[in-house]
């Protein structure tokens, strides 16, 4: 498989710029994604440069990622909707913000975050982009983003995409456990449901359930419907008022 991601030449000791938190939830394809699949990575540049210092940086863990490449933002969308149809969506994007004062490929990566809110971005700038005053205006304050500058530095590039691939095997292994946990409580609760319905039907004590408020008959266990002569069907017909003695009456008024 090839590979791919990018890094930051020249920044990497400084603190990474941008916003690197996520407030929404994965989307309902993400649940169908396994955390030992190959970390999918999306490059969407119009310049092959970019993709061949991905690849380069990433060569030498072969089968850890796989990516593909888009250059456009139509054919990076287009990308993007055919891999969450088959339930693999991209885990990293690694996008050029285009020349200003535009910048196309800023909303692209907006689309592609709404689609996919587990989606990391990497925006790679150029030697005179600025992030505070000239691309994070242009990004809504809940995408988490990482504002990386070319040319690429190539351990960086190794090491930053491990440490995110890693993130999104932990994310989807806590995601894989927690429908695990959801579904454990759903069984114990329909056994539970289940439970109290045996108990409800087989007890010997004569067991009816009402509406509070019109008298009717909810339920019936077997014991009423022998004492009291009357088939479960016909006791849902009725209502409690049906079998009280006319003197206590008014006392359910």
């Amino acid at each position: 498989m090839e590979s791919t991601c990018a890094g930051d030449h020249g920044l990497f000791n400084q603190k990474p710029r941008g916003r690197h938190a996520l407030a929404r939830g994965p989307g309902p394809y993400c649940r169908s994604m396994k955390p030992d699949q190959p970390c999918r990575i999306l490059v969407m540049d119009d310049d092959p440069d970019l993709q061949q210092q991905v690849r380069a940086s990433l060569a030498s863990r072969p089968g850890r990622f796989e990516i593909a490449a888009a250059g456009t933002g139509a054919a990076a969308l287009l990308c993007a909707a055919e891999a969450r149809a088959q339930g693999r969506p991209f885990t990293l994007v690694f996008a050029a913000p285009g020349p200003p004062p535009a910048r196309p490929g800023l909303d692209t990566l907006a689309r592609l975050r709404a689609d996919n809110p587990m989606l990391d971005v990497i925006v790679c700038g150029g030697p005179s982009d600025s992030w505070e005053e000239d691309l994070a205006p242009k990004l809504d304050s809940s995408d988490r983003c990482l504002f990386l500058k070319k040319p690429l530095d190539p351990l960086f590039t190794l090491r930053f995409t491990l440490f995110l691939a890693q993130k999104s095997r932990a994310a989807l292994h806590s995601l894989a456990q927690s429908d695990s946990l959801l579904a454990a409580a759903e069984a114990a609760r329909r056994a539970a449901q289940e439970q109290c319905r045996l108990l409800f039907d087989n007890n010997p004590i004569p067991i009816y359930a009402c509406d509070q408020t019109t008298f009717a008959f909810l339920a019936v266990n077997q014991a009423a419907v022998q004492l009291y002569g009357y088939s479960r069907d016909e006791f849902l017909a009725m209502t409690l008022l049906d079998l009280a003695l006319p003197q206590d009456i008014p006392a359910f008024r």
